[in-house]
């Protein structure tokens, strides 16, 4: 944990801005499903592959739905089912306004920002994932970080002068109201990416999966080690219908979600009343025959 002067994060963002030629536009590249896109102060309209995120635009996606932006310098976006993302045109800064979304940045590409309602994520060429469930009925809502490969650092916005430095396997849950980042945890990462939606078909190998694939052998060896304790939280998403509900889960890093179905009510209950009790009639008695006596 590191505890930074106040200011530094807006500081590292600027250098990030800086240093690198802005996000002007974004592709999209693959979509699977219901997929919009949603000009400011417009109705979303249906989005295509070929069609270009400019400005403000919002990109949004239904249940059981992906998508994919290509960057103009190649930063990688994909988009989980029930999100809502954006980008600052002129600038490298994100937004996930819900959801899920998995992000590779290109090493030379000078890095970018994502924003959610409780972190500021800073991307410094690596591969990460996000999600960002807000608060919903009963459901207070959580934030969640994993680091596939490289290295992040998490501001957060509550106390901008905390961050928090995250390498690769290593992920964070916290409440969005959170006001101290937690520790981090250890997530399975060969896992993820064999179950993931947004790692499979039909999208095309990330450029970096060679160096997850280095990510995932050095967890190997330290499981072998017995030096690796892995975590059982999940990343959550994709499922339709209830309350996502982040909570502790003893099978599998999986791209899932528990949800907290609305309870469905019991049939009506019909009461019979019981008969009156009659005793059976009384049988008449046997007859028994006289005593014969044989002379």
């Amino acid at each position: 944990m590191f505890r930074i002067l106040s200011g530094t994060c807006l500081i590292f963002t600027l250098a990030i801005t800086l240093s690198a030629a802005p996000l002007e536009s974004a592709k999209i590249t693959v979509t699977v499903n219901k997929v919009l896109i949603a000009p400011p102060q417009q109705s979303p309209k249906p989005a295509a592959v070929g069609d270009v995120l400019t400005g403000k635009a919002a990109l949004e996606t239904g249940q059981s739905s992906r998508a994919e932006l290509t960057f103009n310098d190649q930063t990688i976006a994909r988009i989980g089912a029930n999100s809502v993302f954006s980008f600052f045109r002129g600038t490298r800064e994100l937004e996930l306004n819900q959801g899920v979304i998995f992000m590779q940045v290109p090493k030379n590409a000078g890095g970018a920002t994502i924003q959610t309602a409780a972190v500021t994520a800073a991307i410094t060429g690596t591969t990460i994932a996000i999600e960002y469930s807000p608060a919903s009925g009963k459901s207070r809502g959580a934030v969640k970080i994993l680091v596939l490969e490289g290295t992040l650092r998490v501001f957060l916005k509550a106390h901008p002068g905390e961050s928090l430095l995250l390498k690769a396997g290593q992920m964070i849950v916290l409440d969005p109201r959170a006001t101290s980042l937690p520790e981090p945890q250890i997530f399975d990462i060969g896992r993820l990416v064999n179950t993931s939606k947004l790692l499979g078909r039909p999208f095309q190998p990330l450029g970096s999966m060679p160096l997850i694939t280095e990510s995932i052998a050095n967890q190997e060896a330290a499981k072998k080690k017995g030096s690796l304790i892995i975590s059982n939280y999940v990343l959550h998403a994709e499922i339709p219908g209830g309350v996502a509900n982040f909570q502790q889960d003893n099978s599998a890093t999986t791209l899932r979600t528990i949800v907290t179905p609305a309870p469905t009510p019991l049939p009506p209950v019909r009461v019979v009343q019981p008969l009156p009790f009659v005793p059976p009639p009384t049988p008449p008695p046997i007859p028994q025959p006289s005593p014969s006596y044989s002379p």
